[in-house]
């Protein structure tokens, strides 16, 4: 086409996807009759009866199936240390001259150009040219290539401070077109969970770039020793009358099975029976947390609380069986949850580079590590800190050090430059705890969304008529916040 031609650069088609028996019936009864209001669910959780509620399966990319590339420095400080393929897409079907640009930035999963979700309906209403970005080691866009790229060594350059000089430059890059020029003056960013904490980071970083970004659910605080993530879980289950405690007893089930050395808990999700206690534990914290972080709660109680066998047995049959029903069989089976395999697995099993480099980026910089609450913890208490850094150390020989980054911008308190930023979360997302957690100042507006289920990054979803009225009002406020900044 013209516009490829324009653009001088490589074309490629690209897919539109990042990327169990139950006893009895109620799960899905459950799930048939509920309505998901939530982000969009990880590769690894889309197997199962989840992803086909409502708002669980990001938007096909309808737009647009034509990636662009662009060759950037694989270290932005030394150009001479080579350069990588970094993909990214463009719509211009709504552009009209002098409009704004919305650009979504790259998260920890391979991306899939420019959806139908909410920054494609603001662009649709504005006039704005849209643009998505895939984060470079993830998806196609490899740093010295697949599977070299995911060598320890060579994972040195997947760090916050590169990836943001990826997305200036591309920025810079569009705005040199002729038919785009000047779009950098009217670019508004936009990131959900990671990648909202990097739409946070580059309106600090690079102000010149973009008048304001959208953070929603953004993770800026990088919070070593993450208790509260468990925490914030049990609040959401509290309201739900003996969630939690069901929840509770079935964790210390598994406990008491495992430290008995019965085969029965990793049998129950097929996994090797040589697992790591730590690693398996890790795994059944997950799916019941994912469950309120992405607005499954009211599904997992009403399943774990109509079981009658409150047995040991019944109670890790019971909750096994919603594990795969719901997150889907293969859920406990991927790398994601295993030590030895995120370390040794091979390019074939870290393909995608979800579950290799965003334990990198984790072991790294971010951390973020879920460690047991002191009390009411959900999760085993065999998951100490001291636990999880050795993960780390095993994976990649190196422990978390977030004392960077946190200088960088902040933390949740943000750096004095900081200005344009809405921060947007939700009362059952036990992330909301490693974003901010109060309105700083007028140009940096902060609203809790707060209803059941309202789970994580659930604005990034298209409105809709039948969407909780805490979401309605909260996208009233942001768009004028963000209007009032493009002066649209």
């Amino acid at each position: 086409s013209s516009k490829m031609a324009s653009l001088g650069l490589r074309c490629v088609g690209v897919a539109s996807v990042l990327l169990c028996a139950m006893h009895s019936s109620s799960a899905a009864e459950f799930e048939s009759e509920h309505v998901l209001w939530s982000g969009y669910l990880p590769p690894h959780a889309r197997q199962g009866n989840a992803i086909r509620l409502p708002g669980a399966a990001p938007p096909a990319a309808s737009l647009t199936q034509t990636a662009y590339t662009i060759n950037l420095p694989i270290d932005h400080n030394n150009p001479s240390s080579g350069s990588f393929a970094l993909r990214y897409w463009i719509e211009d079907k709504y552009f009209k001259k002098g409009g704004p640009s919305f650009v979504e930035l790259g998260g920890e999963g391979p991306a899939g150009g420019v959806g139908g979700g909410y920054m494609t309906s603001l662009g649709q209403q504005r006039n704005a040219l849209l643009v998505a970005l895939e984060h470079r080691y993830y998806g196609n866009s490899i740093p010295f290539g697949y599977p070299e790229g995911y060598s320890t060594e060579n994972l040195k350059y997947l760090t916050v401070e590169q990836s943001l000089a990826d997305v200036a430059a591309v920025i810079d890059h569009i705005n040199s077109m002729s038919e785009y020029a000047g779009t950098k003056e009217r670019t508004f960013t936009f990131g959900g969970s990671y990648s909202g904490a990097l739409s946070a980071y580059f309106r600090m970083a690079y102000p010149t770039h973009t008048l304001g970004s959208l953070s929603s659910s953004g993770v800026v605080n990088n919070i070593l020793d993450f208790p509260e993530f468990d925490t914030q879980v049990y609040v959401a289950l509290k309201d739900q009358p003996g969630c939690a405690e069901r929840l509770q007893d079935t964790t210390a089930a598994f406990v008491k099975a495992i430290s008995a050395n019965s085969p029965l808990p990793r049998a129950l999700f097929g996994v090797r029976g040589d697992l790591p206690a730590t690693d398996f534990y890790y795994m059944i914290a997950d799916a019941a947390a994912m469950s309120s972080q992405y607005g499954s709660k009211l599904i997992m109680c009403k399943t774990l609380l109509s079981n009658m066998n409150t047995t040991d047995a019944g109670l890790m049959t019971e909750f096994a069986s919603y594990v795969k029903s719901h997150w889907g069989p293969s859920f406990p089976l991927t790398c994601f949850y295993d030590t030895q395999c995120v370390k040794s697995g091979g390019a074939s099993r870290w393909k995608g580079g979800t579950d290799r480099c965003w334990r990198y980026q984790k072991c790294t910089q971010m951390a973020y590590l879920q460690s047991a609450p002191a009390e009411n913890s959900l999760r085993a208490t065999a998951l100490t800190i001291d636990a999880l850094k050795t993960q780390c150390q095993e994976i990649f020989g190196v422990t978390p050090d977030t004392t960077d980054i946190q200088n960088m911008f902040g933390g949740a308190n943000l750096t004095k430059n900081a200005s344009n930023i809405y921060f947007s979360d939700f009362s059952d997302d036990p992330w909301q705890r490693a974003s901010v957690q109060k309105e700083i100042a007028s140009n940096l507006p902060f609203e809790l969304v707060t209803c059941d289920d309202c789970g994580h990054c659930m604005d990034f979803r298209s409105p809709s008529p039948l969407e909780p009225a805490p979401l309605k009002a909260s996208r009233k406020r942001f768009e004028a916040f963000m209007d009032s900044i493009l002066k649209v």
